[in-house]
């Protein structure tokens, strides 16, 4: 078990767990972890994929010659 010693008053919407539809603090405090963790996973598989994609970009001369052509197309 960890116990953290945090005053309410520096975290307002523990106020609120009741209004949210949570049982208690804790309850409230465990779903925004829950939330963190996921949000966490998230950014790290995204930049896992843009590693990816750079890397396939900088190897691949045609889809560099490709996207080269679409923006010249679109002005930019």
């Amino acid at each position: 078990m960890l116990t953290l010693d945090i005053p309410k008053e520096k975290v307002p919407i523990l106020y609120q767990f009741k209004e949210l539809g949570f049982d208690s603090e804790v309850d409230l405090i465990l779903y925004a972890f829950h939330l963190l963790e996921k949000e966490l996973q998230r950014r790290k598989e995204l930049s896992f994929s843009a590693q990816l994609y750079a890397e396939m970009y900088e190897e691949d001369e045609e889809l560099r010659f490709l996207t080269e052509s679409a923006l010249n197309d679109m002005n930019i």
